[in-house]
This record gives structure tokens, sequence and C-alpha cells, in this order.
């Protein structure tokens, strides 16, 4: 979890909101944010303008404004293209879809109305409106704005360089015997950490060696969602709404945002995935390497995640064993291990 922002003071909300009055007319905020900082460190909160609704974000501290107003580019680019489910952030009257003040970053957006059907269930029409939309952003948003600083086109992806990384030190920990403070967490905790750690020991070596080769396949190089997951998909009924929260975007391989969307999702078997898999791959073509790289960004993220949760508690000492929103992670990650050989197989 990053550092969230303090607790913004309400003058200096509303002197943001002003400067977006002129546009959407007086503005005020909701008695209540909408639930404590997620990992991002990020804090939301719920905007009326008369009939209108809106979402004031305000980043988690140490954003970087250029970084963000490229992700805001990538959004209206992807949005003009015919995107209706994007949010795009709202101008200000001098045309600016940032605010900085105090040292914070802020941006409103509309307010997309729906449920995040997904995180109870597998509908085929549900499922099939994410992999339509996840596949159409992708295909949108690769004809948009490219960051001078970040490489785009064909070549190796640097997310998997980090997950070679972090799973090195990882097992380097495991093998150092770090984890041996667990024994003080919670017993949920401890329960669902103990498994991952099975986990850990069973398939990271073989997964090490994968990444390892991993990282010389070339793949096509885009903007991404990054943090693509179940939740961020928000229906009406049976229609696709809105697909929300952009903060991690960044140019990478398509793969992860399929791996990340699969991951989320209940468990899937095996006949399920190569269904949605073709199925996105018909709105927009995945190559060999971007299908043997969603099952090997899956399988990794999966253990990695886990992993690394357990690491927080027992190095930095984070005590992250009595929080919630870990535990329900945790959870999920746990139905999930079962996958791991099965993907690690179709490597």
């Amino acid at each position: 979890m990053k550092p969230p922002v303090s607790e913004p003071d309400e003058h200096r909300l509303d002197a943001v909101l002003r400067r977006y009055e002129p546009v959407c007319g007086p503005l005020r905020i909701e008695p209540t944010p909408l639930g404590e900082p997620g990992f991002s460190g990020a804090r939301i909160f719920r905007c009326v303008a008369g009939r209108q609704f809106f979402c004031l974000r305000v980043w988690p501290a140490g954003t970087d404004p250029e970084r963000v107003r490229w992700i805001h580019k990538v959004l209206d680019h992807v949005a003009r293209s015919g995107a209706h489910f994007v949010p795009v952030p709202v101008r200000t009257a001098d045309g600016r879809t940032l605010v900085c003040d105090g040292g914070s970053v802020y941006h409103l957006e509309p307010w997309m109305a729906g449920r995040p059907c997904l995180q109870e269930e597998t509908e085929p029409p549900l499922v099939q409106h994410a992999i339509d939309a996840t596949a159409e952003w992708h295909r949108l948003a690769a004809g948009g704005p490219h960051p001078a600083d970040r490489p785009s086109g064909t070549g190796p992806s640097a997310i998997v360089e980090a997950r070679r990384r972090m799973l090195h030190r990882l097992l380097a920990l495991r093998k150092a015997g770090a984890f041996g403070r667990l024994h003080d967490a919670q017993p949920s905790f401890r329960a669902l950490a103990t498994a991952v750690l099975s986990a850990l020991d069973e398939y990271g070596p073989r997964m090490s060696r994968l990444l390892e080769t991993a990282c010389t396949w070339r793949v096509p190089r885009q903007p991404i969602v990054r943090d693509l997951r179940c939740q961020h998909f928000l229906f009406i009924e049976d229609r696709l709404n809105a697909l929300i929260d952009y903060g991690a975007t960044c140019i990478d391989t398509v793969a992860c945002d399929l791996a990340r969307l699969l991951a989320t999702l209940p468990p899937l078997n095996t006949a399920d995935r190569e269904r949605w898999l073709n199925r996105y791959a018909r709105l927009r073509t995945l190559t060999p390497l971007e299908r043997r790289l969603v099952d090997l960004l899956e399988a990794s993220g999966t253990l990695l995640s886990g992993a690394n949760w357990v690491r927080r508690y027992c190095e930095e000492r984070e005590p992250v064993d009595d929080s919630p929103a870990v535990l329900q992670r945790m959870q999920s990650i746990a139905r999930h291990l079962p996958d791991l050989p099965i993907l690690l197989d179709r490597l």
C-alpha cells in the first residue's frame, strides 16, 4: 500500500472545486469520502452540481503531474475514438485536466454509475462485455499518445523484468528464513500466508526460469490499464456502463491487462479461459508470445502478490495481517493458487 494522502482540508477541496465551476456550475462534496484510501493511496469523493454527479480524485503523495497528464491524454483519445465507457477528466475554465494545490494533485471526472457484478459472478454475457471493452480499449489506445521517456513499439516487457527481479528476491528471502515472524500473525492471515509460501516453494524456482526466458521475448508495447481488475467494470443490469480506475496506466504488453482481469475473476477452468482469450483475439489480435505471456503473468501475478504481502508483514513489519482489505485480497489469491500448475504447464 502506498502512503495515502493526508486527509484533505475542506477549504482546500472547495478551492479546487471552484476551478471547475465555470464548466460544471457550483460543486459540493457529499459528506463522507468513499471509504478508506485504496492500495494506491488515492482518495475519492463524490461531488454534485445540480443533477450531475462527479468524482474528485486526490492522487497519492509523490504523484508526478506529467504522468497524470499523459494518462488523461490517453483517456481522451480512447473516448474520442468511440469508447463510451471511459470517464474523461473534466477540464477547468483554463483548459487544464489537473489541479495542483498545496503539494497535492487533483482531477475531476464524471461519476460513472453501475455495479461491479463480476466480483460475484461470471455470467457469460457480463464477462463477454468486459472482454470486448478490454479489446476495444487496447485497440484504440494503441493509436494514442506515448510518453517520450517510455519506449513503445516491439520489445521486452518491463513488467516481466520487474516480476523476475521480485521473484528472485522473494526466493532469496525464503531461503534465508526471513518469513519466520509469520507465527505472530493473526490466524486468518497466517493460514493464507502459509498456503502462499508453500506455493512459492513448489512453483517459484520453475516460474523464475520461465520469467528469465520471457525477459527476452519481444512483444508489442502500448498504453495499458495495468491494474485491470474485474471490480473496475461497472454494469447497469447486464449492460457495461464504465471501466474505471486508470491510476496505474503505463506502456507495456496487453497480456498484463488480460492476465490481471482473468486472475481477479472467480476461478475459471481451462476451457473458459481459452474461450475469453479467443473472444479478445477476434477483436484485437494476440501474437503467440502475447498468449504465452498471459498465462505467465497470471501465474506470477497471483504468486508474487500473495508472497509480497507476506514479505511486507515479516520483513517490513507492516500490520497488514489486521487489514480487512489485505485479508480479502489474500483470500482471492488463495482461491487461484490451484491454477498455478495448470498455467505453468501451458508454457
